[in-house]
């Protein structure tokens, strides 16, 4: 035992008697239920006596009213007697038959036949008898040889013939007689045993259940016999529980608090605790955070990424050197990859959707566009999110565009467009009037019309819809375009929803589609191991944290 105490006295005096006390109570305690177990056993003894009294009793009245003794015993010896009655009651019946047959043969027999001698053997003198006659039977058909019927000796033998077969006749009646008393001595005797036989299952269940009661009775009387005798053993013969070895005594070293492992469990904490809390963050984090979590996961191309912007309404211009006009740059360059097998003279129509709002999706519209617009082509930005119109808050637009073209007859479509200010080749038609029938304005004639009209004026048309999981604006105009962009915001799209790109995409219900990620951290890096802005614009030099201190020191 060990105890921890600021004084080493008070420590060693509290172990010592704490094994005193402890010793005298289990002393006592086992005591205690020594002579509890001891006046239950008495109890029960003179209670299981009493029963084993009583049952022994019941065996005796059971054997004296059924005047047995072994049960078993005279079972065997019943069925054995039984089985030598049986045996004798078929012989008798056979004897009983053979009679009736010869009885039935000697009517029917002349002077001139055999009776069968050998069917009855040692029956008085039926068999002598018959043995004589057919004697006489055979010396008759001896003279008949030589002498006629009416011959004398023939004559005699006939009338000799005639009184045996009467004697015979009498004799077998004798011995049928005697068959038949014998047969029913036979089957009264089998009834009487049939009798013994039949009541021995009865009194052998119940000797067994007087039985069982008396072994169980006796088995628990002598096992309670044997723990009186171990009670009373253990009753005198207490021992203690347990042996001081060495009485207490003090460490000379403190045993806490222990500094090398506090330390330790700080260190341990300090690196299992961040550890623990990003793999978490991370497990249950399912939004999509960059390039990767897109490319593999689904067989839609992928066009780039947008880092994220600084300002998300600023509007890209030629001086501009942000990671994000990079961007849009390079994917500015890679449309014209995809869209370089379009015929010459024609407007390349590009639409731009999401999966929900708030993706992006307007802002890549107006700054692709004025991307192609900076590099010398004339660019149309047609708003066809006409149930959530975004264009207006990137640039000054007119409350009327393509809704109020779409729902006015004889409308001219030049009085729509808008040239943007600052840039020379950008014009804009913005979405107009939210109306109450967006998906029946979509669906009209003038839709296709309009943009027949538009390709034939411009080079590149850029078109912001609607998002596709929300509203089914976007696929029901999707053939009018050349190429689909497919916005996926970083951090906020869950990547399960990836789904339905990649559905739209094997269904091939949006030509020519890739995807673009938008609002990327541009501090873990882009594309394949390098940030965007690399040999752009002013270099930010970072001073060391201690730096900054003293500088804000010394300009205070």
């Amino acid at each position: 035992l060990s105890i921890v105490d600021p004084v080493k006295e008070l420590g060693e005096d509290f172990l010592n008697t704490l094994i005193l006390n402890y010793n005298k109570d289990a002393e006592n305690d086992k005591n205690a239920v020594a002579r509890g177990t001891e006046a239950f056993i008495n109890n029960r003894l003179a209670s299981i006596t009493k029963e084993l009294d009583t049952v022994e009793g019941d065996m005796e009245l059971f054997k004296k009213a059924n005047r047995v003794t072994d049960i078993v015993s005279e079972a065997k010896a019943f069925l054995s007697s039984a089985t030598d009655y049986q045996k004798e009651y078929l012989k008798n019946q056979t004897k009983l038959k053979i009679v009736e047959e010869v009885k039935e043969m000697l009517g029917k027999a002349t002077n001139e036949d055999l009776i069968p001698s050998n069917l009855i053997q040692d029956e008085g003198n039926t068999s002598g008898l018959i043995q004589q006659y057919n004697l006489m039977v055979l010396n008759k058909k001896r003279l008949l040889k030589d002498a006629t019927p009416d011959n004398p000796t023939v004559q005699n033998i006939d009338q000799q013939l005639t009184g045996l077969r009467l004697s015979i006749r009498k004799s077998l009646d004798n011995l049928s007689q005697s068959l038949s008393v014998n047969e029913r001595d036979l089957k009264r005797q089998g009834t009487i045993l049939g009798g013994k036989i039949g009541e021995i299952p009865t009194q052998e269940r119940e000797s067994r259940s007087i039985g069982r009661k008396q072994e169980v009775k006796e088995a628990l009387y002598l096992y309670l016999l044997q723990k009186r005798e171990e009670n009373a053993i253990a009753l005198n013969v207490s021992a203690p529980n347990s042996k001081i070895i060495d009485y207490a005594y003090a460490h000379p070293i403190p045993v806490s608090p222990k500094s090398s492992i506090i330390y330790l469990m700080t260190l341990v904490m300090g690196l299992l605790v961040p550890f623990v809390v990003i793999y978490i963050y991370d497990l249950l984090d399912t939004k999509i955070k960059n390039r990767s979590d897109v490319e593999g996961k689904v067989a839609v191309p992928f066009i780039g990424d947008v880092p994220r912007s600084e300002s998300h309404d600023e509007l890209i211009s030629s001086n501009s050197r942000s990671s994000s006009a990079e961007a849009m740059r390079i994917i500015r360059t890679n449309m014209d990859f995809i869209l370089n097998q379009m015929p010459e003279g024609i407007a390349k129509v590009i639409f731009m959707t999401s999966t929900f709002p708030k993706e992006g999706k307007t802002f890549v519209s107006v700054n692709l566009a004025g991307t192609f617009a900076l590099s010398g082509k004339k660019v149309l930005l047609i708003g066809l999110d006409i149930r959530n119109p975004k264009l207006d808050e990137y640039m000054n637009l007119p409350n009327r565009g393509v809704t109020n073209y779409l729902s006015t007859k004889d409308a001219n479509l030049n009085e729509y467009i808008i040239r943007h200010e600052g840039y020379e080749h950008f014009d804009i038609l913005p979405a107009g009037v939210i109306p109450p029938n967006p998906a029946e304005l979509l669906m009209s004639a003038k839709i296709e019309a309009m943009f027949e009209s538009l390709k034939k004026e411009y080079d590149y048309i850029v078109v912001d819809t609607a998002p596709v999981s929300l509203v089914t604006d976007t696929l029901l105009i999707a053939k009018h375009a050349d190429a689909f962009i497919y916005v996926v915001r970083a951090n906020y799209l869950d990547k399960r929803m990836l789904k339905i790109p990649d559905t739209l995409y094997r269904e091939k219900k949006l030509p020519n589609m890739s995807i673009l990620l938008n609002d990327t951290d541009t501090s873990k890096g882009y594309g394949y191991g390098y940030g965007y802005g690399y040999g752009y614009g002013v270099e930010i030099i970072e001073e060391p944290w201690y730096k900054k201190i003293l500088s804000f020191k010394k300009k205070s």
